[in-house]
């Protein structure tokens, strides 16, 4: 964990793991509230860690001090139940997985192209979400790159590792608490771009800045390179899909679609887009058909639950994002 005045979220991020984890890391980068005092109560080892504009080597630094096997990386603004912090707990125990893709639903206050309606659990948190999925559960061998959206993804595929998904999900609200960090989020990512870092996540965080610039055209390019270097990650699969079917190129979309619900081993986020598709279009036969496929591999995703309910009228429409694509 990356901490600097994180006080008033502290105790929600570290309650559930309470006598589940043996030991709690943190990488402080100058804060002056209660933060520190709260992270002594929880017994954490805390590293002071000057702020240089890098995500991944605050992590890392925190990651030196770490004495276990496994790691699990978690922000002060984000938070699970304790269903899940026991899931995390069992899932270090399989010896055929190294580290574990982890969804995160990210709560916001707007509603954009890429945003669904809040359905349970959690309904009254915000009235709109979006999905990412990262690596966040990992053995302790792994590093993080990119100094913004900072990644775990890239050192596992070099060393190939055997990645598996965790059915439980972090809730993140920082978006509604602090909407000043996406901006600085933001023009942090395009630095490192524009000096010659790139990698997919900092890929997506421009293509999804030149999504809410109303450029379809810079969008699609960068989530197709994102694609191309992250194949299995499905945030682009879902946003190409996106801005595909917005420029009146359904079958293609469902098709890329399709292909990326393979690739990601049957992302609810994909189906979500699949399901959100097939009721425009007005095929209802086809949404019974991803309803019962979705029961079948991902019950109770949040995404595929708000295209549901969507589909069936209970859920207002997206905002369209419509330009020239290639």
């Amino acid at each position: 964990m990356i901490t600097k005045n994180a006080a008033p979220t502290l105790r929600r991020a570290l309650d559930p793991f309470k006598d589940l984890v043996s030991e709690i890391v943190v990488a402080d980068t100058g804060s002056i509230d209660d933060t520190k005092a709260i992270l002594s109560e929880y017994g954490a080892r805390v590293v002071d860690v000057p702020w240089q504009d890098d995500f991944s080597a605050a992590r890392n630094a925190a990651l030196e001090h770490a004495r276990t096997d496994w790691i699990f990386s978690l922000d002060a603004d984000e938070f699970v139940t304790r269903e899940t912090a026991e899931q995390i707990a069992a899932a270090v125990k399989n010896p055929n997985v190294e580290a574990y893709l982890v969804d995160t639903i990210n709560y916001t206050t707007e509603p954009d192209d890429g945003t669904l309606r809040t359905s349970p659990p959690l309904p009254d948190l915000a009235p709109y979400f979006f999905v990412s999925t990262k690596i966040r559960l990992a053995v302790r061998t792994l590093r993080w790159s990119g100094r913004v959206h900072e990644l775990l993804e890239i050192d596992a595929r070099r060393k190939k590792c055997r990645i598996g998904k965790l059915n439980g999900v972090v809730y993140h609200d920082g978006h509604i608490h602090r909407p000043q960090r996406s901006g600085y989020y933001h023009s942090l990512a395009r630095r490192a771009f524009e000096e010659g870092e790139a990698h997919a996540g900092i890929v997506t965080v421009l293509a999804l800045e030149a999504v809410r610039a109303g450029n379809a055209e810079e969008a699609f390019a960068l989530f197709k390179k994102a694609m191309e270097m992250e194949p299995g990650s499905p945030t682009p699969i879902v946003w190409l899909g996106k801005i595909l079917h917005k420029n009146g190129r359904s079958s293609e979309a469902l098709v890329l679609l399709q292909e990326g619900l393979k690739k990601t081993g049957g992302h609810g986020s994909i189906l979500a887009e699949m399901i959100t598709i097939h009721s425009e279009l007005g095929e209802k036969d086809c949404v019974n058909t991803l309803r019962t496929l979705a029961d079948r591999i991902c019950p109770d995703d949040p995404s595929v639950t708000a295209a549901l309910a969507r589909h069936s009228g209970s859920a207002s429409a997206r905002t369209p994002l419509a330009g020239k694509t290639s």
